[in-house]
């Protein structure tokens, strides 16, 4: 019995790794001088406050082979594809890193 309590296990386990999303993503600064190339399964991970793209896939091979392509495109390939579907450059994910910024009070005095 404890044989099959083990293999049901290792199956639920195999599973739950297959379902998970494969993500890779363009992550950039706000002057837009550096396009990070990234690969995450899940988006609280992500360290860049700015995603400008972002494509999902369902198994870990695909997303591998598509950020080696990524990889070795130039950086204008890059503009290209961002420009296709972010036009304006702006962070396509709310992440918790643009919830925590401290922002600036100004105050006028009269």
């Amino acid at each position: 019995m404890p044989i099959k309590l083990v293999n049901i296990f290792f199956i639920a386990k195999y599973f739950s790794y297959i379902m998970k999303q494969h993500i890779i993503y363009f992550a950039t600064d706000a002057n837009r001088i550096n396009i990070e190339v990234g690969y995450c399964t899940n988006m609280a991970d992500i360290k860049f406050n700015r995603i400008v793209y972002m494509e999902k896939f369902n198994s870990f091979e695909e997303a591998q082979q598509k950020k080696l392509i990524f990889h070795t495109y130039t950086r204008m390939m890059k503009e290209r594809i961002i420009r296709r579907y972010n036009p304006n450059w702006l962070n396509i994910v709310r992440t918790p890193l643009a919830f925590n910024t401290p922002k600036k009070i100004v105050a006028y005095a009269f």
